[in-house]
């Protein structure tokens, strides 16, 4: 792209690009600096994944959002330009100290899209659970990822649950009729594209448990409690790091494969915390005020 690299400056007659080159899930965590760009910057055209432009114009009303999948060819000519990641490499370290803080959380489903899926969901009864099993494409995808039997290995089959799937790869239905157990319920969504239809459920649900994915990501940033299942030193700096995890996304947990190759133990103290979210919550609404 046209212009310098941005470095953080105050900018107030230079026009500046930031744009997202990287997966979903990093372009949210990206997001939590735009709060402090938007402090910083008057002029600001954004691409992102055209999925989170609907989330961010509203909040940025004087900034231009691009879909990112369609500026290859007429890149916009600014005075500074900057892949969102970079805003981690010069605002990072100020987040980190303390300097900075973000609003929590991040993202929140619409009001409208939320009552709809709480009409259709009804009274909860007991506890309910998101799940991803899979993510990621090459070697480390496939690192990362894991069946949908080992997902439900943590779990006794006769705890009685509701477990809704959030897997959005190619395949994932036919995976889930495939496994049986009554109680995993497919979306009923295009978890893919229906952003609105998946932070609307997922706000709903009282943990989600999932590989280091975008779902990982999107909990995080929606303020649910997720429990994420990494392999064994393959944990990348934002779950790793405590002080980022807990900057970035605080109902996060960490569950680590142990030892390398075997989810067991890592998916059952992952699924234990997950009930325990449900259990803790119970007993705060019976306690009196």
């Amino acid at each position: 792209p046209h212009g310098k690299p941005y470095k953080g400056e105050v900018l107030v007659e230079e026009s500046l690009f930031v744009w997202g080159e990287q997966g979903i899930g990093e372009e949210v965590m990206f997001c939590y600096f735009f709060e402090e760009l938007n402090k910083r910057v008057l002029d600001v055209t954004v691409a992102l994944d055209p999925r989170l432009i609907p989330y961010f114009s509203d909040r940025f009303p004087s900034w231009t959002f691009l879909n990112r999948h369609r500026v290859v060819e007429e890149l916009p000519v600014k005075d500074y330009c900057a892949p969102t990641g970079d805003l981690f490499r010069y605002l990072g370290l100020p987040a980190i100290n303390g300097e900075l803080t973000f609003a929590q959380p991040l993202l929140a489903p619409r009001k409208e899209r939320a009552k709809q899926i709480r009409d259709f969901l009804g009274v909860k009864t007991k506890p309910r659970i998101g799940i991803s099993w899979r993510g990621g494409k090459g070697v480390h995808g496939k690192i990362r990822s894991m069946e949908l039997d080992q997902m439900m290995s943590g779990v006794a089959p006769e705890k009685d649950l509701e477990i809704i799937s959030f897997q959005y790869t190619e395949g994932h239905e036919e995976e889930v009729i495939s496994h049986g157990d009554r109680r995993v319920a497919i979306s009923g969504l295009d978890n893919f594209t229906d952003l609105d239809g998946v932070f609307a459920l997922m706000a709903s649900c009282d943990a989600v448990i999932t590989v280091d994915n975008a779902v990982a990501h999107f909990a995080g940033a929606l303020g649910v409690p997720v429990m994420v299942v990494v392999p064994a030193g393959q944990t990348q700096f934002r779950w790793k790091n405590d002080v980022i995890r807990r900057l970035f996304f605080p109902s996060a947990q960490l569950f680590s494969q142990e030892p390398i190759g075997d989810w067991r133990s890592a998916v059952k103290c992952a699924w234990d915390a997950a009930l325990d979210t449900f259990f803790r919550l119970e007993r705060d609404e019976e306690t009196p005020s």
